[in-house]
């Protein structure tokens, strides 16, 4: 089944965005985007022109802009069955999850519902009404005991948040083999707007800025994706041929504190507030995988884009920073 439709990119200069600008001969093209104020969720609507693209916000209501949203609450699947119907999308993005680790534990029948049975359903209508499905999971389906995981590799995930995502892909899989499930390592950038999400670079800048010390962890590791590169990756899987699972993190296996040391070159801080912590030191429920690095070889024969190094994107972000300052 070919859902391709290609897409083009303009460069958007007032925002720094690349608009992508769907081709199809009758245009009737229309995205379903969910999470749409959160860090990702934001930078994949905003790429888009406004025309082309829906958005949905659970918390709070977005400020007005050029583009469209709808309230949603993953809880109730007939507020799922209403939206579709209401909207008719052609492709479907589903980023709103729960991803607090803490929340997720403590909250483990609405962790359920949101990062396990709602992506499913979302699936299942996909399946039933022809449309693109592309669902974001996670590198924590994984233990992080070894660690550069390919896809597949076995999975075990240590918190109630991991096995959520992992039921996800296994029902996804079995009720709707042509949808892209989309393994993403930990994102990192800056928000597009005012309370449009976070990342572990607005964390790390946040303390410093406040003069706080940044503990980091040196024995854990991940491979960190820009937001703006994973957004480019996101829709190109999306308007593929590819189904099924693909891990789409960084090019770079990095430790917290590397990552850190990263930022303070980039944005011109020093590393005063740096201080280095082990993983292996600190006791968490749950416990936190200590090496979900992510092979990307499968994502990189499937893709065009190139991603660059992690210093180089940290100084884009910073650039970035400045002209907004």
């Amino acid at each position: 089944m070919r859902f391709a439709v290609g897409f083009t990119r303009r460069w958007h200069g007032s925002g720094n965005l690349w608009l992508i600008i769907l081709v199809s001969k009758n245009n009737q093209q229309k995205i379903l985007i969910t999470g749409a104020t959160g860090l990702v969720g934001t930078h994949l609507l905003y790429a888009c022109d406004p025309e082309n693209v829906v958005g949905t916000y659970y918390t709070v209501k977005p400020a007005v802009d050029n583009y469209s949203y709808y309230y949603l609450d993953l809880q109730y699947p007939n507020s799922i069955h209403t939206l579709i119907s209401e909207i008719e999308p052609t492709h479907i993005i589903h980023c709103a999850a729960k991803s607090s680790l803490d929340w997720c534990e403590k909250n483990k029948y609405e962790n359920w519902r949101i990062n396990a049975e709602a992506p499913i359903l979302f699936a299942q209508i996909c399946a039933q009404n022809h449309i693109r499905y592309l669902f974001i999971s996670s590198d924590m389906v994984f233990d992080g005991s070894d660690g550069f995981y390919s896809e597949t590799d076995a999975t075990n995930p240590l918190s109630l948040y991991g096995k959520a995502k992992l039921a996800a892909e296994s029902g996804i899989q079995k009720i709707n083999p042509h949808a892209v499930i989309a393994r993403i390592a930990l994102v990192y950038g800056l928000p597009l707007a005012p309370d449009r999400g976070s990342s572990f670079l607005t964390w790390i800048l946040s303390r410093i800025h406040k003069n706080q010390t940044v503990p980091l962890f040196k024995d854990q590791f991940r491979t960190p994706i820009s937001v703006n590169e994973l957004v480019s990756l996101l829709f190109e899987l999306l308007f593929s041929d590819y189904c099924g699972i693909v891990h789409v993190g960084g090019p770079e296996r990095l430790n917290r504190l590397q990552f850190g040391k990263y930022v303070c070159q980039a944005f011109e801080l020093g590393e005063k507030h740096l201080i280095e912590s082990q993983l292996c030191e600190i006791e968490q429920i749950p416990a936190r995988p200590r090496d979900l690095s992510l092979t990307i070889d499968k994502l990189n024969s499937i893709v065009e884009t190139k991603q660059l190094p992690c210093l180089k994107n940290l100084e884009y972000w910073a650039a970035v920073s400045n002209r907004v300052a």
